[in-house]
């Protein structure tokens, strides 16, 4: 995922009501171990989310670059895998956080 990739994502999250609501200390893009969490907020819909990103080399080894960001997962075990073009298949995960 490049970072044009990722700000598509977070535009989409912002177009469906979803905020990121890490605390101000929490750098959104902090990757600890091989994760990205981000906790979301939805004031329309009265409910909270929390995403995990899973950062995985090309190796297969754990890696802290965004661009190695291959699936992400809410608290409700959904899941959406990032592939090139793959818009609609994030449109539906994010209409089912």
């Amino acid at each position: 995922m490049n970072d044009e990739e990722m700000n598509r994502f977070m535009d989409l999250l912002l177009e469906h009501g979803w905020r990121i609501r890490n605390t101000a200390r929490s750098d959104i893009f902090h990757v600890s171990g091989s994760e990205m969490v981000w906790e979301l907020t939805n004031e329309d819909l009265y409910t909270t989310n929390i995403l995990i990103f899973f950062i995985i080399g090309d190796l297969g080894q754990p890696s802290t670059k965004i661009k190695d960001i291959i699936h992400v997962t809410d608290k409700n075990n959904n899941q959406l895998i990032f592939t090139k073009n793959n818009i609609i298949d994030q449109i539906n995960f994010i209409e089912n956080l």
